[in-house]
């Protein structure tokens, strides 16, 4: 970490990470999950805040894990593309540290990504950059709702996340126009649990089974109820 700098500076900068990840310990321990805004320290926002201009909206449930691995990884992780990581380590490199700070928190995954979304399209209509990559992210625009988030962010959900969530999965025949909603629950029960949703997903049992009503091979396919 901070290899780059002279002895004094990298005592500074490390003393500094500290505080943030610490910052970010103390946050956490209020549960939930947590849409936080990373500052550049070099020049105050718009409105004059001397904590430093967004640069990047996220969302987490590990608060000071995500704090803490962000500058332990953020120059491997730097690419030539505009990133966060090469903002973070670019901060580091001019000898600044990002500033951390909790914008909202939510009781779960997806009304948390609703909150990460809102508050990157709230900061690009207020004429920040933010490193954000998500298309829906980097768009100005009216706040989104459940149902306007994308599939392929929730297909990572672990089942216990779309249960709490309320989210749910149907069996669907392409041919026959069969559709069964599947009992999410029960996958918790199996000896070889899935994950997640995509893993319940790409289980390829669904493609070697006939559809029970009409009996095609290959085609029935997992789908999400939101």
């Amino acid at each position: 970490m901070v290899r780059y700098q002279r002895d004094p500076d990298r005592r500074r900068i490390a003393e500094l990470i500290r505080d943030e990840v610490e910052r970010a310990r103390n946050a956490e321990r209020e549960g939930g999950w947590i849409t936080y805004l990373i500052r550049d320290p070099r020049r105050p926002d718009r409105s004059g805040n001397t904590a430093g201009t967004p640069i990047y909206v996220g969302q987490t449930k590990e608060f000071a894990t995500r704090v803490r691995s962000r500058f332990d990884k953020c120059e491997k992780e730097a690419t030539a593309r505009d990133s966060i990581a090469r903002r973070v380590a670019d901060l580091l490199h001019a000898g600044h540290v990002a500033r951390y700070e909790v914008l909202e928190r939510a009781p779960s995954r997806l009304t948390s990504l609703i909150s990460e979304t809102n508050w990157a399209r709230l900061c690009v209509g207020r004429g920040y950059d933010i490193a954000n990559m998500l298309a829906e992210q980097r768009e100005a625009g009216p706040p989104i709702t459940r149902d306007e988030i994308p599939k392929s962010w929730i297909w990572p959900f672990l089942i216990s996340e779309a249960l709490q969530d309320g989210i749910g999965l149907t069996l669907e025949c392409r041919r026959c126009g069969l559709s069964l909603e599947l009992p999410l629950a029960a996958f918790l029960a199996l000896t070889n649990a899935p994950v997640n949703l995509f893993q319940i997903r790409t289980d390829p049992m669904w493609k070697s089974e006939p559809c029970i009503q009409c009996g095609e091979r290959e085609a029935c396919k997992i789908s999400l109820l939101v």
